[in-house]
Order: C-alpha cells, then sequence, then structure tokens
C-alpha cells in the first residue's frame, strides 16, 4: 500500500461520514482488538457493503449486509458540522 509523505497514523473509534448528494452513509469503526470494519449505506443494490481489515490495515473479508441502516450504539460522538 502507498503511504503518503508525511503521514501520520490516527487512533480512531468510530467515524460517520454522510454525503447527502450521493446518499451514501460510510460507517468506518475499529474493534477493541484493533480489526477495523468500512460499511457502505445508502440506495445500492443487495443492501449494504462490509469491509473488514485485520489490525495491520490489510483487507480479510468483503461482504454485504442484511440491514439498511446504520446505527450507532455510542452515546460519545458528537455531530461535527
Amino acid at each position: 500500500m502507498a503511504e503518503k509523505p508525511n503521514g501520520e497514523s490516527i487512533r480512531l473509534r468510530e467515524q460517520i461520514i454522510e454525503d447527502e448528494v450521493s446518499g451514501l452513509t460510510i460507517q468506518i469503526e475499529r474493534t477493541p482488538n484493533g480489526e477495523g470494519r468500512v460499511r457502505l449505506f445508502g440506495n445500492i443494490p443487495f443492501r449494504h457493503r462490509d469491509f473488514a481489515f485485520d489490525r495491520d490495515g490489510r483487507l480479510v473479508g468483503t461482504g454485504t449486509g442484511t440491514c439498511s441502516t446504520c446505527a450507532s450504539p455510542t452515546s460519545w460522538l458528537k455531530v461535527v458540522d
């Protein structure tokens, strides 16, 4: 994987991005064991898409989900304008 010059790593627990123009919602989350997941929700065929990554950022699985919305169970998220 190519790396950005002077790039830095950050610790991310969860990020939800809603794009009103495309109608897509992107949910990025990291599990307590360090694995990552990216979910795409919106008006796309066969429900939403899931992408799973290991602790080193390598893709380890993909698939389609069974629910059509992303609901965050966490209470520490804040809306960013």
